[in-house]
């Protein structure tokens, strides 16, 4: 989804499939993860 994609860094590895990579780095928190969880959540109920 677009409103995801200008808030977290991920592409479509294989858009016909609904394919996408997510990736970390070494700084990544848990907080960002959970940040990342919570929208996605809240993408997929509408």
């Amino acid at each position: 989804s677009l409103r995801l994609q200008k808030r977290f860094r991920f592409y479509f590895w294989d858009e016909n499939a609904g394919v996408v990579r997510w990736m970390c780095a070494f700084d990544t928190t848990e907080d960002d993860v959970d940040a990342f969880v919570a929208a996605l959540k809240e993408e997929m109920a509408h």
